[in-house]
C-alpha cells in the first residue's frame, strides 16, 4: 500500500496452518489472538475446523472470513462477525443434484465424509434428485482415515448408480 496501508494502518498477515484439524485449529487461532494479537482471522476452510474455532473468534470480537459451508456456522456467529465467502455445502449439493440432472442421470447415489458439510452437500443432492421424482439408489456416510474403503465401495455401487455425488475433501 503505497498511501501506508488499509485507512493508513500498515498491515501484515501472519499464517498458521490449522493441518484440517479442530485441534489443530484452536491452538493456530488462540496463538494468533493471544501471541500475534490478529484484528482478524482469514481463510479458515474445512467446516469441523470453523465450527472449533468460531466461538474462539467471536468472543474475541475479530471479523472472521471463512471458505467453510456448513449451515451450522449461522449458529455460532453470535455478534455476526463471520463472513462466508462460498456457498453453503446444502446449497452446493443442490447445485451438484441440478446438474445431474441435467445431464440426463436419474440412478444417483450419494457419498459423504461423515462430517457437517460432506453430509450437507449429500442432503442438497438428494433433496433436487427426489424432488425431480427419482429415488437415490444409495447412500453412504464414511468415517475418515480408515485403513479400507472396500465395503462403502461395496455398498454405494450395489445401487447401480451412474453416478455418485460425494461431499468430501481432502485433509
Amino acid at each position: 500500500f503505497r498511501s501506508g496501508g488499509a485507512a493508513g494502518r500498515k498491515l501484515e498477515v501472519v499464517a498458521e496452518d490449522d493441518q484440517t484439524s479442530p485441534e489443530a485449529g484452536v491452538l493456530a487461532v488462540k496463538k494468533l489472538i493471544e501471541v500475534n494479537k490478529a484484528n482478524a482471522i482469514l481463510g479458515t476452510w474445512a467446516s469441523a475446523v470453523v465450527m472449533a474455532v468460531a466461538p474462539i473468534i467471536d468472543n474475541a470480537g475479530l471479523i472472521h472470513m471463512t471458505n467453510a459451508g456448513t449451515s451450522a456456522l449461522r449458529g455460532v456467529d453470535k455478534k455476526e462477525l463471520i463472513y462466508r465467502y462460498s456457498s453453503t455445502s446444502l446449497r452446493t449439493g443442490g447445485i451438484l443434484g441440478r446438474a445431474v440432472l441435467a445431464e440426463g442421470l436419474t440412478r444417483v447415489a450419494t457419498m459423504a465424509i461423515n462430517n457437517a458439510s460432506g453430509l450437507e452437500v449429500a442432503k442438497g443432492a438428494k433433496d433436487v434428485v427426489e424432488a425431480a421424482g427419482h429415488k437415490i439408489v444409495s447412500e453412504v456416510i464414511y468415517e475418515p482415515n480408515r485403513q479400507s474403503y472396500r465395503s462403502e465401495l461395496q455398498k454405494i455401487l450395489a445401487g447401480n448408480p451412474q453416478i455418485i455425488v460425494m461431499g468430501a475433501f481432502l485433509p
